[in-house]
């Protein structure tokens, strides 16, 4: 059991791969372009695509403990600590027989970006923000 102020994380499978990871973050907001690019660049890179909000949902879903404290996190409108998320992530990364993943939706600030370096010891290749450009064709 979890001490008093810690949250409740996933199992450690004691599979390390941070020596042979390769870890690419794509960022950008709703409509940016993420969920059309990562599916083209796991087809043509080989990567494993991992989605940070699919995988907070799905684990919600779930009804773990974890997936608990997610749903009580999204109702008082509070963002899901590092450590959780982070968890999340390390545990479906180690899961994967790849070791190339690209991630989206994550990270959403520094401490993330600190707390997954921490904790999954991988720097990541690069981060990527897409952005999205809308023109007027009346110009």
């Amino acid at each position: 059991m979890e001490s008093p102020g810690e949250f409740p994380t996933q199992k450690d499978t004691s599979k390390n791969f941070s020596h042979e990871a390769s870890v690419v973050f794509v960022l950008g907001g709703p409509a940016s372009g993420k969920g059309t690019q990562c599916p083209k660049i796991v087809e043509h890179f080989g990567f494993t695509h991992l989605c940070a909000g699919e995988l907070l949902e799905e684990e919600t879903k779930s009804g773990s403990e974890n997936g608990k404290m997610i749903r009580n996190f999204k109702l008082e409108g509070k963002i899901v600590p590092s450590e959780v998320t982070v968890g999340i992530l390390q545990q479906a990364m180690q899961q994967s027989e790849n070791k190339k993943f690209i991630i989206d939706g994550f990270p959403r600030n520094e401490e993330n970006l600190a707390t997954f370096e921490k904790t999954v010891k991988v720097e990541p290749e690069f981060i990527s923000l897409l952005l999205l450009l809308s023109f007027n064709s009346s110009l």
